[in-house]
């Protein structure tokens, strides 16, 4: 009786190391997709954390230029109004003409 018990106690310990097995299996299986889908995530933080560093000297850049060209469209207007206005439709001389003070050059 005791060998027929010994053999029914040892088949489920049998059964639970070939789970393990398998269990180990998909862990690693898991575990590496899990490192994969990790370094992903870091390359795209790092290429997000770039465009964020990019992006304010973009945004300077493009508000310079959009200040540039508001100022000489100022000025054109200013000089083409003083041309209509004169009596010899000429332009301005630099004594008359009024600028505003340059503003300062960032870095």
């Amino acid at each position: 009786m005791t060998r027929p018990l010994l053999a029914l106690l040892g088949l489920p310990l049998l059964l639970c190391a070939c789970q393990d097995q398998g269990a180990r299996a998909q862990t690693a299986a898991l575990q590496a997709q899990v490192d994969r889908l990790q370094e992903e995530v870091r390359a795209l933080q790092a290429a997000q954390a770039e465009q964020a560093r990019a992006l304010p000297t973009n945004l300077r850049q493009v508000t310079e230029q959009a200040a540039a060209q508001n100022c000489a469209n100022s000025l054109t207007r200013e000089l083409e109004s003083f041309r209509e206005n004169s009596l010899d439709q000429r332009y301005p001389t630099a004594a008359q003409l009024v600028l505003p003070p340059p503003a300062p050059i960032s870095a």
